[in-house]
């Protein structure tokens, strides 16, 4: 069934969504159950989606961190955020090509058999407004909406290249982004590396029968320091990139990002205030949570230092929303709405204590030492603010001060 992904519909962006037996799914849900710890091994390093502790926020943070680190850097001049697209990237699966990578590790072997019967002679309808296209067999992709879909596509995307050593490739399902760290101020220098990073991705692309929406392709840099002299990009250049719902921006700041974001949760206030007079405060409260908390919190550990003049433009969206709600602006009302900076802190401190005590998760390995004796962790050199906010640094320093040493109960003064 196609679920269009905008409004208005197009017809050349769908999603393909099949519709399958919960008998099937079941089966699937087994047997991904059984397999998955091999199938981790081909996912890649910086793979975040469909694993356990992986997240849209943990790949935002692992972005943020790398261009923070680069940034903090004396011997980077300027760093690079590539922000690829891949067209109908499910649906061009290669059969082949996904089994002959899974083929590679012997423990797949029996599973690698299962899936080729799974994936050949497949054959589809489409149903639109309750009438049924003719039917058709699939050459190729992997049913989306199914259980294994996902981590099958994970597999193919697990050895996406990268053309230097330096560069840092950060996966999110079909959402690939690549860090360039530029050591060099010259246009032609940062041209050249861009164009090596991008004629590996199009020759990865041409070996696994995925194509580039060089359209949706899009590049930010970050400048350490001037350049010597103006810059020609092959892809197109933006001040600000979206990626996985977040505005990043090329000055490595949040003001974008926030005032998106609140902008968003103003218009949604006005179903609170509609709403107000058929409903309790507290039934008005959950509405809330589910409309514009959630808004306002998506991914809001990727940023857990704001400064003053954003932090207000929140909280002129929860007074108005409390205003509507419990007919009061007081912060001493006693009803169950958290602050965002409350809020924001206890979902930080979570996925921080969540990581350093779990050796499997992903933001594992950007964990600080732990002293033995104390329990505190070694903090962290920064050279810059805009290093010292973002998400290691800054939690390290929260975890020293709010946390009792050699706990993962996080106490807050």
């Amino acid at each position: 069934m196609p679920i269009p992904k905008t409004r208005p519909p197009h017809v050349d962006k769908l999603r393909m969504i099949t519709l399958l037996p919960s008998p099937a799914k079941i089966l699937e849900k087994i047997i991904l159950k059984s397999q998955i710890r091999h199938l981790k091994i081909l996912f890649g390093q910086h793979q975040h989606a469909y694993r356990e502790n992986g997240s849209t926020t943990t790949a935002l943070i692992e972005i943020v961190d790398a261009l923070t680190s680069f940034y903090d850097d004396k011997a980077v001049a300027c760093i690079g955020l590539l922000s690829l697209d891949f067209s109908k990237a499910f649906d061009q699966v290669d059969h082949r090509t996904l089994l002959g990578k899974m083929q590679k590790l012997p423990a797949l072997a029996g599973f690698t058999k299962w899936l080729r019967n799974y994936l050949t002679g497949r054959h589809v309808t489409v149903r639109v407004d309750g009438k049924f296209s003719a039917m058709f067999y699939l050459k190729a992709g992997v049913p989306q909406g199914s259980i294994l879909g996902p981590s099958l596509f994970s597999v193919l995307v697990g050895d996406f290249p990268k053309s230097r050593e330096e560069n840092i490739a950060i996966q999110y399902a079909d959402d690939v982004n690549i860090i360039l760290p530029f050591m060099e101020r010259s246009p032609e220098t940062i041209t050249r590396i861009t164009n090596q990073q991008l004629t590996q991705v199009e020759q990865w692309c041409s070996e696994n029968h995925q194509l580039l929406n060089v359209d949706k392709t899009k590049m930010m840099l970050v400048v350490r320091r001037p350049l010597e002299g103006e810059i020609t990009l092959p892809v197109r250049r933006e001040n600000c990139v979206k990626v996985l719902g977040v505005h990043l921006s090329d000055k490595l700041d949040w003001k974008a990002h926030i005032s998106e974001v609140t902008k968003r949760a103003s218009q949604r206030l006005h179903i609170i205030r509609t709403l107000r007079p058929h409903t309790t405060s507290i039934e008005l409260h959950e509405i809330y949570n589910g409309l514009i908390g959630s808004l306002l919190e998506y991914c809001c550990p990727v940023f857990p230092k704001l400064p003053d003049n954003l932090r207000g433009l929140i909280k002129k969206v929860e007074k108005r929303a409390h205003r509507i709600m419990f007919g009061s602006t007081t912060n001493v009302c006693k009803c169950p709405m958290d602050g965002f900076q409350t809020r924001q802190q206890d979902l930080s401190l979570k996925l921080f204590i969540k990581a350093l005590n779990n050796t499997q998760h992903t933001l594992n390995k950007k964990m600080p030492n732990q002293l033995p004796r104390s329990g505190h962790l070694c903090n962290f050199v920064c050279r810059t603010n805009k290093r010292q906010n973002s998400f290691f640094p800054y939690m390290t320093l929260m975890y020293n001060l709010n946390c009792r040493p050699n706990s993962s109960k996080p106490v807050l003064h």
